[in-house]
């Protein structure tokens, strides 16, 4: 508890200053992933210039290679071949720019670890080796919240575990759970799901799969069954304090 206290004070504030502890998580977290650009609208004036452009430049054609008039074809061949040209180069180079990229050289979980909310994370399940000393990392299904009123309240988050591991098994629950009985009952799940608010009784609660790492843990393994994490502010992935 003193250690859980003690990281809330040094890490509850954003955006923070990711210290020695958090840039070993960076650096040892896995394979960084590039923040994504949103991909800008094709620019309309580069058709309207590549339209102009074309029989401009065969008319140049025409009068430095004294084309005669049976050849008129020619030109516009050319005029056509730049025009496609042109429009598959703007294409490509959009394309280019809707690539994940990292902006301000910063990536996603570097951004994460900045600015995202210091969350309790409840577990659903995880690998038993999780619980011994010496063991490598290992899956571990857990249940936060960005509810303000929700990130820390251990009464609430026990109760909704305790609400999710009656869809462990059995038959397929209503459509609006069904997102929720898949991630429960697959070994292979990744990201994350949101709770339903019906169910959760506000929409930022969220389910998600985090590989922990026991080193990084108390005592070097699971002690409890709550671990500190940094939520990605949209709820889409946790990562380990």
């Amino acid at each position: 508890m003193e250690e859980f206290d003690e990281l809330r004070r040094r890490y509850e504030a954003t955006p923070r200053q990711l210290d020695d502890r958090l840039w070993t998580r960076l650096r040892e977290g896995g394979t960084s992933t590039p923040r994504s650009a949103s991909p800008k609208g094709f620019p309309f004036w580069a058709l309207i210039c590549i339209a102009l452009g074309a029989p401009v430049a065969g008319a140049i054609f025409f009068y430095l290679l004294r084309v005669n008039e049976r050849s008129y074809w020619l030109l516009g061949a050319a005029g056509v071949v730049l025009l496609v040209a042109g429009v598959i180069g703007l294409a490509s180079l959009r394309s280019t720019a809707a690539t994940s990229v990292a902006i301000d050289g910063k990536t996603e979980e570097q951004l994460i670890l900045e600015q995202g909310p210091l969350v309790l994370a409840h577990l659903v399940r995880a690998d038993e080796r999780l619980w011994q000393p010496g063991a490598p990392p290992g899956r571990a299904l857990l249940l936060f919240s960005l509810d303000p009123a929700r990130r820390f309240d251990r009464t609430y988050l026990d109760r909704l575990v305790s609400e999710i591991q009656v869809l462990r098994g059995g038959t397929m629950p209503d459509m609006a759970l069904v997102d929720v009985w898949r991630m429960v009952n697959s070994d292979k799940a990744e990201g994350s799901v949101p709770i339903p608010p019906q169910m959760a009784g506000n929409a930022s609660t969220f389910l998600a799969v985090l590989v922990l790492i026991p080193k990084w843990l108390d005592r070097g393994r699971l002690t409890s069954r709550s671990v500190l994490a940094i939520a990605h502010p949209k709820g889409r992935r946790l990562m380990q304090v």
